[in-house]
């Protein structure tokens, strides 16, 4: 009798872990992978900062089953203004661009269509002028728009969970995330005789973290093996 009591103990234990009641513990968390470079100039744009996509390994775990995915994109612009001068006169160039994020393994140089934009393009603005004499050249300070400067939007953050959303990141191999830049400048004079320059690069970073769920062989295990040395310590405290 004290043997049955202890078979449908275990099994109890077992049927208890496995079920589909909710439970914090039961969802587990990947290692945060991260993917990005540092400044990359962007005049000349639109175009993939870095050549090539971020790219990051899919989830591959035997018989788990991925529920969702996190991605936070970190992003950031320098731009550098240099006004130089003919005639003495005030002049004045204006830089701004944008930056944004593709949805996985879609191109959005060759398809710039809503739908496979992840974020909204997140852009900065920068106005230099200053007055000079014939023959001068001013450069002004660079402008670093990262977090913590007044004009710097925060760094965006979703979470994908529908199947379809989802099914890029299952497999083997890696899935990749295209970056695209943009950078343009207009300039004024007060005499029509000088020229302004703007050199403007991008930096983008992103990290992606998989949330999944365990195959239930893993869990079953777990229960069986939590609930044999339970009983055996309390079997021994009865012996004692």
């Amino acid at each position: 009798m004290r043997m049955r009591t202890t078979v449908f103990g275990l099994l109890g234990l077992a049927i208890a872990l496995t079920s589909n009641q909710p439970r914090a513990w039961a969802d587990f968390t990947l290692p945060p992978q991260d993917q990005g470079f540092s400044f990359v100039q962007t005049d000349w744009g639109p175009s993939n900062t870095s050549g090539n996509p971020l790219t990051f390994n899919k989830f591959n775990v035997p018989g788990a089953t991925l529920t969702s995915v996190d991605l936070t994109f970190n992003w950031g612009f320098q731009n550098t203004i240099t006004l130089s001068f003919g005639t003495p006169s005030t002049e004045s160039v204006h830089a701004s661009g944008g930056i944004t994020l593709a949805k996985p393994n879609a191109d959005i140089t060759v398809n710039p269509v809503p739908g496979n934009f992840l974020f909204p393009t997140q852009t900065f603005s920068n106005v230099g002028a200053a007055t000079g004499v014939a023959g001068q050249v001013i450069s002004l300070p660079t402008q670093t728009f990262l977090s913590g400067n007044p004009n710097y939007t925060p760094a965006q953050h979703t979470t994908l969970s529908s199947a379809s959303d989802l099914a890029p990141f299952i497999g083997s191999g890696t899935v990749g995330f295209q970056v695209v830049a943009t950078a343009t400048s207009d300039f004024t004079s007060s005499s029509g005789n000088g020229a302004g320059t703007s050199v403007t690069y991008a930096e983008p970073d992103l990290q992606i973290t998989y949330h999944y769920v365990p195959e239930p062989s893993s869990v079953l295990l777990l229960g069986l093996g939590s609930g044999g040395l339970l009983l055996v310590y309390r079997q021994r405290r009865r012996t004692a």
